[in-house]
């Protein structure tokens, strides 16, 4: 990836922040503000941070311009690095090319070598000796003055080897070996950075000059690694283990210099994005999320202030642009949905850094979005945190639990590209973005009193997962149908309300993986399959009970018998029968037949088959829903106490049916009845929550469904933009908020 930014080709001195005392917590904390007030997002969206335009202007009070420093923050949120840049160009200086034999020679465990380091403090760079005191298949560990022993030295060294060396070369990319000896040189010193008890320190840092043959050059792959305060406050208590998480994190920018600059011919990769990636790999490798960087976030007023994601502010808040790379990074491996992989693919595209993202995004998140537009998102996401879709992390632990700063200032203020700010406002239904704000400012408005939500995944597998998570803590019992065809999932509905159970989907021949995590997440001991093993097989059966659940199946020779079956553990004088091979009818009847612990009974048009007058045997009364198109009056003639809803159109026969079959009023879900995927589990949901289902288009609310909307107070969508379209939403938005 090339860099599409002017950079500063030498080395940048960052003078720590003087910290201002009397930090108040309070003025930054976000006390469940989304519950309580709109707000609107406003963002540059112009990829250009070099540049500035203004917000626009209307009153909301005094700029709050503290900075942030609160002793109780953790240390790693003032932890610091540096990618010290060199230019090979200016120097005139050439690539080393070292002999591979001779290097291993002279690197012997216990030889002495004189490092070239810098003084942060000073931008000066000076020469301290160290002792090679382990050195392993891919690493050389050379301390200075005894900082650490040599039993902790093979610590790091087989750490080295065993884990971090793994993670990075196959998670980003390779090591240069520009000396020959197929290693790299760590260096444990104490970096010189002003640290005296608290604030700002440097934990490591790679300088590019070592691979060349140049001043001050140590002829090498080398990075620099602290002890004080990075590995402990005192010699005698070092923890060497404390600084992996840094070795794993300069290691790729180590990697990612390779990439860009010696393999693909390029230049750095930006601060911000490679900052991003070497948090990355911090996390894979330890495993949990950088929470020190998160709760830095929360409390910091740069970041409150509209402080830029693409803006690396080395002589202001630099701690902010940590948490805000650190975050956009994880946000776009939740959105893409490749997991960690996303950061090798953006590494090796050899684009310019807003080429190889906006790739990224076009592939897995949205084809139409800009990557200004995107970084808007995460600003969104941040704020709202929805459990699922765009505008979140995926219910991810400590990510889902993220409060975002407020602005409490005065407007107009300016912001670079790339920066943004959550503001409060009274209602964002009336608010009106000013004129004189500058052409790439957006406002993106957030209306907490909104009427409607939406209840998606990826597909509809992940949305039947999202469903359950509305709707279950855990549940002891989980239906499980195919996710490739309609009928046993929606006839299964009145079954799982009986049985207070979600109903999730699953491929024909493997369990999916977000099924399989969701019934874990329930803690369910007990599974029922609808269908026969030629819509589920009987490996997703085996694999199920390999996981120590019980598993029953009710499945028939075809649709038809299993709905029967599924009948007969609904002992009700009433049954629906609807049209065997088509959903929207009963889709639209099922929450109602659920709550009431009605079956649903499977038909053809001009046919009874024997399977369902079998389950009509005893029943008083039979509901019959549709059309003559679908269901022939020579059918309905036929059964017990017939009685049809049904109407010229599948939304008229939903809207007979909601008038008929009324369920309560404060809720109702909406669905699209073109495709029955996203609605597949959600009958039961409904039922929970004594609501209908209506049918919409991707597009347009259909007259039949419109007659009915405004007499509910909220309404559901189930499905993703492609099903039920944003502009439908907002139409529905509109319409409650009469």
């Amino acid at each position: 990836m090339k860099r599409i930014r002017m950079i500063l080709v030498s080395v940048i001195f960052l003078s720590l922040v003087s910290f201002l005392p009397g930090f108040e917590k309070e003025v930054y904390a976000v006390e469940s503000s989304f519950e309580k007030n709109d707000a609107v997002i406003i963002s540059n969206e112009s990829l250009d941070y070099s540049k500035q335009e203004s917000s626009g202007t209307f009153s909301i009070g005094q700029v709050n311009s503290t900075t942030s420093n609160d002793i109780k923050f953790l240390k790693g949120a003032y932890k610091l690095d540096k990618v010290l840049e060199f230019s090979p160009e200016k120097y005139k200086a050439s690539l080393i090319n070292g002999n591979a034999k001779d290097q291993k020679q002279l690197n012997k465990v216990g030889s002495l070598k004189g490092f070239w380091v810098v003084n942060m403090e000073t931008n000066k760079d000076y020469l301290i000796q160290a002792k090679l005191k382990y050195s392993s298949a891919h690493a050389e560990i050379w301390v200075h003055n005894d900082e650490i022993t040599p039993t902790q030295a093979k610590r790091m060294g087989d750490e080295f080897d065993q884990t971090i060396y793994p993670l990075i070369t196959e998670n980003f990319s390779s090591s240069s070996d520009v000396d020959g000896n197929d290693k790299v040189a760590i260096l444990i010193y104490d970096i010189k950075d002003g640290f005296s008890g608290a604030g700002g320190y440097f934990a490591g840092y790679f300088y590019s000059r070592d691979l060349y043959n140049t001043s001050y050059s140590n002829l090498g792959e080398v990075f620099y690694i602290d002890t004080y305060p990075a590995m402990g406050m005192s010699r005698s208590t070092y923890d060497v283990s404390k600084a992996f998480g840094t070795i794993a994190h300069e290691f790729q920018h180590m990697v990612n210099y390779n990439q860009n600059v010696l393999v693909e011919g390029g230049d750095y990769m930006d601060t911000w994005l490679d900052e991003a990636l070497s948090m990355a790999a911090e996390q894979m490798y330890e495993g949990f999320p950088l929470i020190d960087r998160i709760g830095y976030y929360e409390q910091s007023a740069s970041i409150a202030n509209g402080h830029s994601l693409l803006y690396w502010d080395d002589y202001g808040d630099v701690y902010s642009n940590y948490s805000l790379s650190y975050l956009f990074g994880q946000y776009l491996r939740i959105q893409a949905d490749q997991g960690e992989k996303i950061f090798k693919e953006i590494l090796q595209d050899p684009s310019n850094i807003e080429t190889s993202l906006q790739n990224i995004i076009h592939r897995y998140i949205d084809p139409t979005k800009s990557l200004g537009e995107f970084i808007t998102d995460f600003r969104h996401a941040l704020y709202v945190n929805d459990p699922t879709g765009l505008y979140g992390f995926e219910s991810e632990a400590i990510f889902s639990e993220i409060e975002s700063p407020l602005f409490t200032g005065g407007l107009p203020r300016t912001l670079r590209g790339g920066g943004g700010f959550n503001l409060s406002i009274k209602d964002a239904k009336i608010f009106v973005a000013p004129k004189d704000k500058g052409s790439n400012i957006t406002y993106r408005l957030i209306d907490v009193t909104q009427k409607t939500n939406r209840i998606n995944g990826k597909d509809r597998y992940e949305t039947a997962v999202s469903i359950s998570q509305n709707g279950w803590d855990t549940s002891k019992t989980v239906i499980l149908a195919s996710g490739l065809d309609f009928p046993d999932a929606l006839v299964g509905g009145p079954l799982a309300y009986k049985e207070n159970a979600p109903i999730l989907l699953t491929g024909p021949k493997t369990l999916h993986t977000v099924t399989k995590a969701e019934i874990s997440r329930l803690q369910a001991k007990n599974i029922i399959i609808l269908g026969g093993t030629g819509v589920v097989s009987s490996a997703v059966e085996k694999e199920l009970r390999g996981l120590n659940i019980q598993v029953e199946r009710i499945g028939g020779e075809n649709r038809f018998h299993t709905a029967a079956l599924i009948a007969k553990r609904l002992p009700s004088e009433k049954a629906v029968v609807a049209y065997g091979y088509d959903f929207p009818d009963v889709l639209s009847v099922s929450p109602y037949v659920a709550k009431n612990g009605i079956p649903i009974l499977l038909s053809q048009i001009n046919t009874m088959p024997a399977e369902t007058l079998n389950a009509l045997s005893g029943k008083k009364q039979t509901i019959v829903v549709g059309s003559t198109g679908v269901i022939s009056d020579s059918v309905k003639n036929k059964l017990p106490g017939a009685v049809r809803y049904g109407g010229k159109t599948r939304y008229d026969t939903a809207k007979e049916i909601n008038l008929k079959l009324p369920m309560g009023t404060q809720k109702a879900f909406v669905t699209t009845g073109k495709n029955f995927p996203d609605a597949l589990a959600g009958s039961v949901l409904a039922a929970k929550n004594d609501a209908p289902i209506l049918l919409v288009t991707d597009t347009l609310i259909p007259a039949p469904t419109m007659d009915l909307i405004s007499k509910y107070e909220s309404i559901s969508i189930l499905g993703s933009v492609g099903a039920v379209g944003e502009s439908v939403q907002q139409e529905l938005e509109n319409i409650l908020s009469k």
